[in-house]
C-alpha cells in the first residue's frame, strides 16, 4: 500500500446570518492501493456520470463511510460503495469516482 490518500467528511459550518455553509474538513491520511479501473458496470448500472473511476484497498478504519470524500493526486473521489472485505475488520475495498 504505497499511495497516500486524504480522508475528508462534511461539516456545516454557521455562516453567522442565521445559516449554514458545507466545507471539507481533514480527518486524516490514509495509505492505500488504488488501481485505475477504466470502466465499472456499478457505476454504469447506478446511471452515474463520472470520469474516472478507482477501486481502492485500505486498512479497515471507522472513520471512512459512503459520505466520506478521499482525495487522490488532487482529485475528490466520491465513494460509490465500501465493502468489509471478509467481515473481519481487516480490509475495505472501495469503489470511488471522480468528475473532474
Amino acid at each position: 500500500m504505497r499511495d497516500y490518500l486524504t480522508l475528508k467528511q462534511q461539516v456545516s459550518v454557521a455562516d453567522g446570518e442565521g445559516g449554514f455553509s458545507v466545507s471539507l474538513a481533514t480527518v486524516k491520511g490514509i495509505y492505500a492501493r488504488v488501481e485505475l479501473k477504466q470502466e465499472s458496470r456499478v457505476l454504469d448500472a447506478a446511471q452515474l456520470e463520472y470520469t474516472t473511476a478507482y477501486k481502492i484497498y485500505c486498512r479497515y478504519d471507522s472513520a471512512i463511510n459512503n459520505d466520506s470524500i478521499l482525495t487522490y493526486r488532487g482529485l475528490d473521489l466520491t465513494i460509490h460503495s465500501c465493502v468489509n472485505l471478509s467481515g473481519l475488520n481487516r480490509y475495505f475495498e472501495i469503489l470511488a469516482y471522480s468528475n473532474e
